[in-house]
């Protein structure tokens, strides 16, 4: 495997989404990762380490480098696309295990990958991770919603009415296929509770 050394650039921006929320966090945050080829390495081979990067994006970030002669031990430089934070993501911390590893971490969480693991944890070399150290991971927020069994004289009316803060209008929108003036029993409704 390559060794790579991420040194991330966003501190400050995650300074502020912990003191006024994940949702601060700003769209243009970047992140430039550095990985040292190794014996065998290529720029397609090493492209395809990251999500969203091509040999081109490798060109591009690396006039020096010639794609068809990398010389072992270049510094390559990565630069990753911005990843925003948004309102439907929770940052959360992690204390590292011995045994974890970015990527086993990752695996873990709905649609986390090592690539937005690097871009929240300035600095982190994910191939040395101290046991105790706190890794702060953005996952996304599972919509609160439960089901509604349809019983006999069910209407959106008394369904909505048996639920706080639920409108008819709110049912409309979460069961879009739902014939409200044929319900049947025994079938499912969502019943969104945000």
């Amino acid at each position: 495997m390559m060794k790579q050394k991420a040194s991330i650039l966003l501190a400050p921006i995650l300074a502020v989404a912990m003191t006024f929320g994940v949702a601060e966090l700003s769209p243009k945050a970047s992140a430039v990762t550095h990985v040292e080829v190794k014996e065998g390495d290529t720029l397609w081979g090493i492209s395809e380490e990251y999500d969203h990067i091509t040999v081109n994006h490798l060109l591009a970030s690396n006039p020096h480098v010639d794609p068809y002669a990398l010389q072992i031990g270049t510094d390559i430089k990565i630069e990753l696309e911005p990843m925003p934070i948004n309102h439907d993501q929770e940052l959360v911390t992690y204390l590292i295990k011995p045994g974890d590893t970015l990527w086993s971490i990752a695996q873990h969480y709905e649609r986390v990958t090592v690539q937005k693991l690097l871009h929240l944890n300035e600095g982190i070399d994910p191939y040395n991770l101290p046991v105790d150290m706190v890794l702060f991971i953005a996952v996304p927020e599972e919509p609160r919603m439960v089901y509604h069994t349809i019983q006999p004289g069910n209407t959106f009316y008394e369904i909505a009415s048996a639920y706080d803060h639920v409108t008819v209008d709110d049912l409309r929108a979460a069961n879009p296929n739902v014939n409200e003036n044929e319900l049947t029993i025994g079938s499912k409704i969502v019943i969104p509770l945000d």
